[in-house]
């Protein structure tokens, strides 16, 4: 060791990180920092000497960085105490207080280095009641992770040595003369780069370019500053698929780094939807023989690899190609990152790191027990790194500031795989990294199992749920059919008024049960029987409710039909209805009406009979509706009991309806939605209040209605919501707004929360029974929420593979709800 002050310059990495670290001011974002606890008896005096022993034997520890006139310059002091420190808290080691314990490990963490006095390694010892914790930390100026390995192995040889009584052997620093010096390495770094054209040719060839940072689906903002707080979501690759990766990379050719970064980028592609990626990968640098073994410094070299994820193409021969970039790009692994930048001098609108959208890194350590050391650097709780008879056990890793918006470090150790997930939080949150963490344990998986499948068919999500076993239908509150609850009810309160509507005189229970008895009668009288599909020709109003309901006692499905469609519509769908009788409001045969149908109006004469109310098979057809499909022409979608029941008894409980609540309907009975309407809210013993037809046209007649009325709940679609709302309505008393049919715009829904005390966002397709997911809207982005009663929602991709929260993909939905075909 040399007793004079020398001074060498920087590498180009070390030059780009000084600027940086000026640029960020008091950032963490160049930290090496490991918390941990102490188990067992650590002598801390013969740790001390330890410590200071290694610093004199390893020039890096001993350098510090001053800025001259021409630029920064690298200083290496003879001598440089080790910062070295224990506390106990103020309470003393009786005081037991987690929160200030983690308080204080973060702050050790994230403490600034003095970069030009040093020192820029520190370790630090905290003892309270809980036991010992500490910190070790340097600054990426004078080490990388395979630095902070060969200092443990250092720190252990010169530990034991000084608990023997004797004097540290000789590090191997010191007795390898071999090695290149890092002062050396920096001169060599700034000498061999002065014409780098076959460098740059090389990435040139390969397609490298800057694209736009990766969209993974919940990103918050674009990066405004170079630096922003990380960070940190960890995951494990259990012993199984770890042995199935090492055994399928062996048989494609490729290395355990090529398939896990073939893995990342391929989980990345099903994240984003982007095929072109540019992945950053570290390079150890260490190239001159020996520096693996002995010298400490900051060697890593970040290389940007371009790479085409195709997800038709197998995973196997993606990962091949991969392999042969990568051995391809080592001959320029050296060629340093920013010099790279400088020379190919992109046009960045994003003040984050040039051309490398995601890093990766598999991290090794010298040494005998280097994957013990690996685990250890990634804070994996297993990983203790043994010191006499104490050990280091890692604790959760503490976030530092991070440059890359998301990067993958992973390390081996007793037969696993552990990673670990750094990210921007001011980018990306919590919730979508350790999502994408599942995702991606999930596609490994299904590489250690197949590497030929097609990247776009791999797993990112467990089987679903629907392969195991479920009931075969939901459990609703009735049976035999919702009709027989809604008769049952009108019986029990006769007198009741039930059902309103416009100028016509309100119906109590005991009127509609009559008027509905009547209809069954009269069409059980038509031939109407199981499955018979009879038309409702009928105009808004009660009439159109007895009509349903008198369809479901007499066993038939009705068929809604607007009046007020073109008259070629309403044949076609006879047509294809086939129906067993209509009923009209004239209770004559429409122009349109196949010959030889019979019609029945809505107030037949027919007595009662004896045969009583249908009691329904739970896959009996209950009702059909007619959507305009792809083609225009009209669509028959058939409805069983069983569905339309689980839907009104799920409405029922959540959101919630109740006998005191009044419900005006205002959909159109073709429009499915209106089922819940005209049928949930006599199945709850509510009051229904039909708008008729300019009351459901015009928002102000709407809104006047409402509040003579004095409703309580109104389902309808957002246009008609934002026509409501444009005139003023302001709900006087509690009130439950339901919308539906279409996308709920962010601004309509916080308007709505503003003026009712309850909004409900409620999606579904008619195939599936009006609704099959529903959720109360609070705050932030409208969500469609989760299923109704007996329903599954499931997001898959092309292949029908099931993804995770945050990947795009088609809406599967399953259960009771489904329609038939």
């Amino acid at each position: 060791m040399s007793m004079t002050v020398e001074t060498h310059p920087l590498t180009w990495g070390q030059q780009a990180m000084w600027f940086g670290q000026h640029l960020a001011g008091p950032s963490s974002v160049f930290h090496i920092a490991r918390p941990f606890r102490v188990e067992g008896d650590l002598d801390t005096a013969a740790l001390r000497l330890a410590l200071a022993r290694v610093t004199a034997d390893n020039a890096a520890l001993r350098t510090t960085f001053r800025e001259t006139a021409a630029g920064p310059v690298a200083v290496v002091h003879p001598r440089l105490e080790f910062a070295f420190h224990e506390e106990s808290p103020a309470g003393g080691t009786g005081s037991d207080d987690p929160a200030a314990r983690d308080a204080w490990l973060r702050e050790q963490v994230r403490a600034p280095f003095d970069l030009e006095n040093g020192p820029l390694v520190r370790l630090a010892l905290r003892r309270d009641a809980a036991g010992q914790v500490g910190v070790l930390a340097a600054h990426h100026l004078v080490a990388d992770l395979w630095t902070l390995g060969l200092f443990l192995r250092e720190l252990r040889t010169a530990y034991e040595a000084v608990l023997d009584g004797g004097t540290s052997p000789v590090s191997a620093s010191r007795l390898d003369t071999k090695a290149l010096t890092f002062a050396e390495h920096a001169r060599q770094d700034r000498a061999r780069w002065t014409d780098g054209t076959d460098a740059l040719d090389h990435f040139r060839r390969a397609g490298l370019r800057d694209l736009p940072p990766l969209d993974l689906g919940v990103s918050r903002a674009e990066p405004a500053a170079p630096t922003g707080p990380g960070g940190l979501t960890g995951f494990e690759l259990p012993p199984p698929v770890l042995r199935g990766l090492r055994e399928q990379s062996r048989a494609l050719g490729t290395s355990l780094f090529s398939t896990l970064m073939t893995g990342y980028a391929s989980a990345l592609q099903r994240w984003s939807g982007a095929e072109e990626l540019t992945l950053g990968y570290l390079s150890s640098g260490r190239v001159a023989p020996y520096t693996a073994l002995t010298t400490f410094g900051y060697f890593v070299n970040t290389v940007p690899l371009p790479v085409r994820i195709d997800p038709g193409e197998p995973f196997a021969e993606q990962a091949r190609r991969l392999h042969a970039d990568v051995r391809e790009a080592q001959e320029y692994q050296s060629y340093p990152f920013p010099l790279l930048v400088e020379e190919l001098n992109p046009n960045r609108g994003s003040a984050r790191v040039p051309f490398v959208q995601a890093m990766f890194s598999l991290q090794k350590s010298p040494g005998r027990d280097r994957r013990a050391i690996s685990a250890f650097a990634l804070g994996h709780a297993d990983a203790a790194f043994a010191l006499g008879d104490a050990a280091f056990v890692p604790l959760p890793l503490v976030p530092v500031d991070v440059q890359h918006e998301l990067s993958l470090l992973v390390a081996e150790d007793d037969g696993a795989l552990h990673g670990v997930l750094e990210y921007d939080a001011g980018v990306f949150d919590e919730a979508t990294v350790a999502g994408f963490a599942a995702a991606l344990g999930e596609l490994y998986a299904g590489v250690a199992r197949d590497p030929g499948r097609r990247v776009g068919t791999l797993p990112l999500a467990p089987a679903p749920a629907w392969e195991e076993p479920r009931p075969a239908h939901g459990d609703p509150s009735w049976s035999g059919g919702v009709h027989r609850e809604i008769l049952a009810r009108l019986a029990r309160r006769p007198d009741r008024v039930v059902v309103r509507s416009g100028t016509e005189q309100p119906l109590t229970g005991g009127e509609l049960l009559d008027r509905i008895n009547a209809v069954a009668s009269a069409l059980r009288a038509a031939g109407v029987g199981v499955e018979s599909h009879v038309g409702l020709h009928l105009r808004r109003g009660p009439d159109l409710v007895v009509g349903m309901l008198g369809v479901l006692a007499a066993g038939g499905c009705y068929v809604p039909l607007d009046p007020a469609q073109p008259a070629a519509r309403l044949a076609s769908v006879a047509q294809q209805a086939d129906f067993a009788a209509v009923l009209d409001d004239s209770g004559t045969a429409p122009d349109w009406l196949p010959a030889g149908i019979t019609v029945v109006g809505p107030t037949p004469k027919a007595a009662p009979d004896e045969t009583g109310t249908a009691q329904v098979a739970w896959d009996q057809a209950a009702y059909a509706v007619f959507t305009s499909g792809s083609t225009g022409a009209p669509k028959g979608v058939v409805v069983p009991h069983g569905a339309l029941s689980n839907l009104l008894d799920s409405m029922i409980r959540e959101p919630g309806l109740a006998a005191h609540d009044r419900l005006v309907a205002v959909t159109t009975a073709t429009f499915d939605i209106a089922v819940f309407e005209l049928l949930g809210t006599l199945a709850a013993g509510a009051q229904l209040i039909v708008a008729d037809e300019e009351q459901s046209r015009d928002p102000a007649a709407l809104a006047q209605l409402l509040d003579s009325v004095s409703a309580t709940v109104l389902q309808a679609t957002p246009a008609t919501w934002q026509l409501l709302l444009e005139t003023g309505w302001r709900p006087p008393h509690p009130f439950r707004a339901l919308v539906g049919g279409e996308a709920l715009p962010t601004d309509l829904a916080a308007a709505l929360r503003d003026r009712c005390t309850e909004v409900w966002n409620c999606y579904g397709p008619t195939e599936t029974t009006v609704w099959s997911a529903i959720l109360p809207v609070v705050w932030g982005p409208v969500r469609i929420g989760g299923p109704v009663t007996a329903t599954d929602l499931m997001v898959v991709d092309d292949a029908f593979a099931p993804v995770p929260p945050g990947i795009p993909g088609e809406l599967l939905i399953g259960g009771d709800g489904l329609a038939r075909g």
